[in-house]
C-alpha cells in the first residue's frame, strides 16, 4: 500500500514550500555481491566482516580460480568493519604468503598479528575503494593492502573507527564502550 504525505520545508531564503511526497517500496540491497562487467573486470562488495561474508569469499576465490577476472575492485564503501579474526582471512585472500596484517599497541600489550596462507588467494590487479561508511576491519583491510603494494585504495576519507574496545554492561541496560587498544597496520 502506498501512501502520499504533505510536508511544509523552508528553504535557505525563509520561504515556504509544501511538497506531496508519496512513498514506494523499494528492493533491499544484498549485503553481498559481485558485478563482472564486460570488459572482464568485477566489483566485489560486501558490508561486513563477518562469518558469512567469509564463507562468500571463499566461494568467490574458488570461482575467481576457475574463471579469472581481469581486475577486481573491492568496494568497501559500505562496510562499518566487523570481526578481527575475520580481518586476517580476507587479507589473506588476496595475498600469496603470510604477511602481516595488524598490530595491537595497549598499555600492556604490543601484539603483531600474521595472516594464514590460503590455497587460492586471488594475485591479480586489485584495487580497493573506501569512503566514509568504509570504517574498523575495513580501513585496516585498506590500510593494509595499501602498505603491501597489493593495489591502489582510492575513494574518500574513511570513518576513523579503528580501536579496539570492552563493552561494559550497564545497571539500567546500557551499554558503555571503552576503548582499551590502538589498532594499526604498521608501527607507525
Amino acid at each position: 500500500e502506498t501512501r502520499t504525505d504533505v510536508f511544509d520545508f523552508i528553504d535557505e531564503a525563509g520561504g515556504r514550500h509544501r511538497l506531496a511526497l508519496t512513498g514506494r517500496p523499494i528492493e533491499a540491497r544484498p549485503r553481498r555481491e559481485f558485478i563482472r562487467r564486460d570488459d572482464g573486470i568485477e566489483i566485489v562488495r560486501f558490508d561486513g566482516f563477518d562469518g558469512d561474508s567469509h564463507d562468500w569469499m571463499a566461494e568467490q576465490r574458488a570461482r575467481w580460480a576457475a574463471d579469472p577476472p581481469r581486475a577486481i575492485v573491492l568496494d568497501l564503501r559500505d562496510n562499518p568493519g566487523g570481526r578481527f579474526d575475520i580481518l586476517g582471512d580476507m587479507v589473506a585472500s588476496f595475498m600469496p604468503e603470510k604477511v602481516p596484517f595488524a598490530v595491537m599497541l595497549g598499555r600492556w600489550l604490543d601484539r603483531r598479528y600474521f595472516t594464514t596462507p590460503m590455497d587460492d588467494p586471488w594475485t591479480g590487479p586489485l584495487a580497493v575503494l573506501v569512503g566514509p561508511g568504509s570504517g574498523s576491519a575495513s580501513e585496516l583491510f585498506a590500510a593494509a593492502m595499501q602498505d603491501l603494494d597489493r593495489g591502489p585504495v582510492v575513494g574518500r576519507k574513511t570513518a576513523g573507527a579503528v580501536i579496539g574496545s570492552r563493552q561494559i554492561n550497564l545497571p539500567d541496560g546500557g551499554e558503555l564502550s571503552v576503548s582499551t587498544v590502538a589498532i594499526l597496520t604498521n608501527d607507525r
